[in-house]
C-alpha cells in the first residue's frame, strides 16, 4: 500500500510539474517550515553613560558648528531643518530607525513615476542578505564588522551572517565602486563625502580599503558633530577625517578628490543647495561623482514648498556626464522587495 501511495505521489508531481507545482509531504513541511522561520531582530547593544552623556543637544562643540553653518549656501537644507532634526534625531541612537538610516519603516520608490510602498520586514533583510553575500566579489563582508551599537538593527540571516541596513548598503556600495573604478587596485584614492550623515559610508571605506582616504562633510551642524564622533569612536580618524562644512574650500585643494560620493542627501536638499555642490565639485576638479538618490533611477531635488526638481541637467552643466546606471539589487527580485531598493549613478567630469 505504501508503494502505491509512493508511486501515486511521484506520478501527481510529474503531472504537476508542467504548472510549476509540486506536493510535498506534512514531515517535508513542517521541516521545510521550520528551517525557514526568521529569527527575531537582534537588540540594540547598550551605552556607556559617558557616550551618552557626550551626546547632547547642548553639546559645546555642536553649538559652534550650529553658528558657523548659519547662512552657509550649502545649509540652506529643504528637509533637513533645525525643526525637523529636533523632532527625528535622537543623537546617542543615531543608528536607529531614523532619517540617517530608516530601517524599520517602509520605504517608497518611485517606478513608472509613481512611487510604490516597499516593505523592511526581517525577511526582506533575510533576502537582502543572501543577496548581498552572493554578490560580494569584492569580499567586503569578510573585511568588515557590525554591532548592534546607537540603536542599530540587525536581523540574523543565518548562523554565519547578521545584517543591518547599514551593513547592506555599506557592502552593495563598495562592491559598485570596485566593479566599476577599481578601488582596490588603485595606489592612493581620496573621497569626499558629501551629505556624510554620521559617517557610515566613510567607516565601512576605511575598514575595507585602509590605502583609502576619505573626507566627510555635511550641511547638517549635527551630522557633522555626529560625524566626528563616530569616526574617532571607530578607530578610523586618520583614514577617514569630519570637515566642517565651513573649513571645506580651505581644506580640499583642485585635482585632490578623486571621486565625490552624495548618498541619499541631494534628494533631500533643494536645487540650489546641488548646484554649489557641483559647482565646488568641477571647480576642484573631482573626476568621478557617485550619486545614490532616494527615488531610485530619478534625480530629483526637494524644494521648500515640496515640489521636485530633476537636477539632471544641473550635472550635464557643470560638466558631470552619466558613465552609467545600475539598479541596487541587479536584475532580480531584490530590487523588488530588498531593503531600500535604489540605483547607483556614476558620472564623469568632462573639459
Amino acid at each position: 500500500m505504501l508503494g502505491f501511495a509512493t508511486r501515486l505521489f511521484s506520478l501527481a508531481n510529474r503531472l504537476l510539474r508542467a504548472m510549476r507545482v509540486q506536493l510535498v509531504s506534512t514531515s517535508e513541511l513542517a521541516a521545510l517550515r521550520a528551517s525557514s522561520e526568521l529569527p527575531e531582530p537582534a537588540e540594540p547593544a547598550d551605552l556607556p553613560a559617558e557616550v551618552t552623556a557626550e551626546l547632547q543637544p547642548d553639546n559645546r562643540r555642536l553649538s559652534e558648528l550650529r553658528r558657523r553653518y548659519a547662512g552657509h549656501p550649502a545649509a540652506a537644507g529643504s528637509r533637513w531643518t533645525s525643526e525637523f532634526v529636533g523632532r527625528q534625531i535622537d543623537l546617542s541612537r543615531f543608528r536607529a530607525d531614523s532619517p540617517y538610516v530608516w530601517s524599520d519603516r517602509d520605504a517608497y520608490v518611485r517606478r513608472d513615476g509613481v512611487k510604490t510602498r516597499v516593505a523592511t520586514r526581517a525577511v526582506n533583510y533575510v533576502l537582502s542578505g543572501y543577496y548581498a553575500r552572493e554578490h560580494d566579489d569584492a569580499g567586503i563582508l569578510q573585511r568588515i564588522t557590525d554591532d548592534g551599537l546607537f540603536g542599530n538593527r540587525r536581523v540574523a540571516v543565518d548562523q554565519d551572517l547578521t545584517v543591518s541596513r547599514d551593513l547592506l548598503d555599506s557592502v552593495l556600495e563598495l562592491n559598485f565602486l570596485e566593479r566599476h573604478l577599481g578601488v582596490s587596485q588603485r595606489a592612493t584614492l581620496t573621497v569626499l563625502d558629501i551629505g556624510a550623515g554620521y559617517g557610515r559610508f566613510a567607516h565601512r571605506l576605511a575598514e575595507a580599503f585602509p590605502h583609502v582616504r576619505a573626507v566627510c562633510t555635511d550641511g547638517v551642524p549635527e551630522s557633522s558633530f555626529l560625524c566626528e564622533y563616530y569616526l574617532r569612536f571607530r578607530g578610523v580618524e586618520d583614514r577617514a577625517q569630519a570637515v566642517p562644512l565651513d573649513e571645506l574650500a580651505s581644506r580640499v585643494a583642485p585635482g585632490e578628490v578623486d571621486l565625490a560620493v552624495n548618498i541619499h542627501s541631494w534628494s533631500e536638499c533643494p536645487l540650489g543647495v546641488i548646484q554649489w555642490w557641483l559647482g565646488f565639485l568641477a571647480d576642484r576638479r573631482v573626476r568621478h561623482l557617485m550619486v545614490v538618490p532616494n527615488d531610485g533611477e530619478q534625480l530629483l531635488s526637494l524644494e521648500h514648498g515640496g515640489d521636485q526638481l530633476d537636477f539632471a541637467p544641473a550635472l550635464e552643466q557643470c560638466g558631470y556626464r552619466p558613465l552609467l546606471r545600475e539598479p541596487k539589487f541587479g536584475d532580480t527580485s531584490c530590487q523588488r522587495l530588498g531593503v531600500y531598493p535604489t540605483y547607483y549613478h556614476l558620472f564623469e567630469l568632462h573639459a
